[in-house]
C-alpha cells in the first residue's frame, strides 16, 4: 500500500487588462492511497527443484525530464518589480 500527500505552494502569473504581469501567490493539497497487491507460489517438484511464480501490481511515476512545465518564468528587475516572460530571459 501506498499513502501519498502532497501540499504545494506556488505563483501565477497574472495579467490584467493594462498590461501588468504580477505574481500571485497559490496553493493546492491533494491525498491519495493505492492499493498494490501481489500473489507468490512455489511448489517442490522434488526436493532440489522447486519452481516459483509470482504476480504483482505496480505504478510507475514519469522522470523528472517527461514532465511539461511552463516555458516562461518570473524573475526579479532591478527596482524590485517582477518581470516575467522575454524580460526575465533578457536579463533586464
Amino acid at each position: 500500500m501506498e499513502r501519498t500527500k502532497d501540499d504545494s505552494h506556488a505563483y501565477q502569473e497574472v495579467t490584467d487588462t493594462a498590461g501588468n504581469t504580477t505574481a500571485s501567490p497559490v496553493a493546492a493539497s491533494k491525498s491519495y492511497t493505492n492499493w498494490f497487491p501481489g500473489l507468490q507460489a512455489k511448489y517442490e517438484i522434488q526436493p532440489k527443484l522447486i519452481t516459483r511464480a509470482t504476480w504483482s501490481s505496480t505504478l510507475a511515476r514519469p522522470g523528472f525530464n517527461q514532465i511539461n512545465y511552463p516555458k516562461r518564468r518570473l524573475g526579479l528587475r532591478s527596482d524590485n518589480r517582477r518581470q516575467s516572460g522575454s524580460e526575465a530571459r533578457d536579463g533586464e
